[in-house]
């Protein structure tokens, strides 16, 4: 399950990212007025987001199966068409161990905007 998190930035879209990993709303407010330093009357946006699983990101088995049959038929060619044969389970095993690899030794430094994002201050 992903952690939900808040973050702020100077515009509405994040352009150059959304800064803070924050627990709550009101921190993302606070942490955005201090870095920017902002008054009532200045604009900055928060938006809810969420700290992905690494493992969202690691390649699907028919990717890898299908990069090593291309592989291999480069190097004997039709010889090795069909190549490598994988059955639903194994499919499932080999994304279960990269899955793992990943949850392991890829920590993210990242999150994923979901929220809709709020302009706090200025006239409303």
């Amino acid at each position: 399950m992903s952690a939900i998190v808040w973050g702020y930035s100077d515009n509405e879209h994040g352009e150059d990212g959304w800064y803070g990993t924050l627990g709550t709303r009101e921190e993302a407010i606070a942490e955005a007025r201090a870095h920017y330093g902002l008054g009532a009357e200045d604009v900055c946006w928060i938006c809810q987001g969420r700290v992905p699983s690494p493992r969202e990101f690691v390649p699907s088995t028919d990717w890898i199966t299908d990069h090593m049959g291309e592989q291999a038929c480069d190097e004997v060619g039709e010889a090795a068409d069909e190549w490598p044969p994988c059955s639903d389970v194994a499919a499932a095993e080999l994304q279960q161990l990269l899955g793992d690899w990943a949850e392991k030794h890829c920590p993210l430094r990242f999150w994923v905007a979901d929220g809709t994002p709020e302009a706090i201050g200025g006239k409303q």
